[in-house]
């Protein structure tokens, strides 16, 4: 990849902020490395915080989302 593209992210919104919660502690004790961030405003959403990760992650996280029944508002890639 080129230097000067930006980094993408995937980042997954919520409806609530126990929502981003729980998903937050299923993906740590999944060792699923996230971090909860303000939504970007480019993304609009109902509750303020939103999950970022690794897009080459997504695949595991979507298992997981469906495993534990996880309630996500919608799923975005990223650049900054």
């Amino acid at each position: 990849m080129d230097d000067t593209m930006n980094q993408e992210n995937c980042i997954m919104t919520f409806k609530s902020i126990s929502y981003a919660m729980r998903f937050e502690s299923v993906m740590k004790e999944n060792k699923i490395t996230i971090k909860l961030i303000p939504v970007p405003r480019s993304i609009s959403t109902s509750c303020g915080i939103c999950a970022k990760m690794d897009c080459k992650e997504i695949d595991a996280v979507k298992a997981l989302i469906v495993s534990y029944d996880l309630k996500v508002d919608g799923t975005y890639t990223y650049f900054e």
